[in-house]
């Protein structure tokens, strides 16, 4: 049997108050300048990852929707080709396609203006 030793709270030494300071003003000074774009990227995920339930959602799925995150809220000099993100996710370069595909059709992507829009 396992035995846990607790430690108390007189253990634990907070930091002091300029030392609390110093790590808020870091904080707020080094701020990620792509922190809006990575929202996007994430939002735009999990948007495809809900309507498409998490725990069903296949490898080639999560590598799709991961690579349409990347691709259409970061700069263009930074986007992997198919390949490169197949071979990243080892899932097959043409699976990849159809699957990126499937998922912006079904959020209803204006595939041949490059635009979200609403077909309804």
């Amino acid at each position: 049997m396992d035995t846990f030793e607790y430690c108390s709270t007189s253990d634990y030494t907070s930091p002091s108050s300029a030392e609390a300071d110093s790590v808020l003003e870091y904080s707020e000074r080094e701020a990620l300048p792509n922190a809006a774009p990575i929202d996007r990227s994430l939002g735009l995920l999990l948007r495809y990852l809900g309507a498409a339930d998490l725990c069903l959602a296949r490898t080639d799925q999560l590598a799709a929707a991961l690579w349409i995150a990347i691709k259409f809220d970061t700069p263009r000099a930074c986007v992997p080709s198919r390949t490169l993100m197949a071979q990243a996710t080892a899932v097959p370069a043409a699976l990849l396609s159809a699957t990126e595909m499937d998922i912006l059709v079904g959020l209803r992507f204006d595939v041949l203006n490059g635009s979200m829009v609403s077909r309804e």
